[in-house]
């Protein structure tokens, strides 16, 4: 087996500046696999804090939209460049007898001028088959 075929990007948020805003990558369907991991890398920070909030949602649009309960990282070493935060997901963590089957990071920047980041959400254990053969528009195929 291929390592693609086990693990593969589900959704990402394309590296940018963050200043005293919050960025997040789209809502994704957490139902394809048996686990998932968002792997976030931050580059040179000027800021104070940053939060990353695993959030939750019943729709593809955010509806309902909640924090993942356990799954908040409150980041708070300013000043500390070119760093790399993981979060582990397993669909079971999330409300599903209550419909929520959609989840993305969110990155809130606060205080000091930026942060450079950018996210992955990286599926692995496909239940249906292999994770790149429902990879997102914004993912390339895999290179063989």
């Amino acid at each position: 087996m291929k390592p693609f075929e086990r693990f593969f990007p589900r959704a990402i948020m394309a590296p940018d500046n963050l200043a005293g805003t919050s960025g997040s990558h789209p809502w994704t369907d957490v139902g394809g696999a048996r686990g998932y991991l968002w792997v976030v890398l931050a580059g040179s920070t000027a800021a104070t804090g940053m939060v990353l909030r695993a959030q939750q949602a019943t729709t593809v649009g955010g509806t309902g939209a909640k924090d993942i309960p356990g799954k908040v990282v409150t980041v708070a070493d300013a000043g500390r460049d070119y760093r790399a935060y993981t979060i582990s997901l397993l669909p079971g963590e999330m409300d599903t007898a209550n419909g929520y089957r959609f989840a993305r990071l969110r990155v809130e920047v606060t205080g000091g001028t930026t942060v450079s980041v950018a996210t992955a959400f990286l599926g692995t254990e496909g239940r249906f088959g292999s994770m790149a053969d429902e990879r997102p528009a914004e993912v390339f195929p895999p290179v063989n």
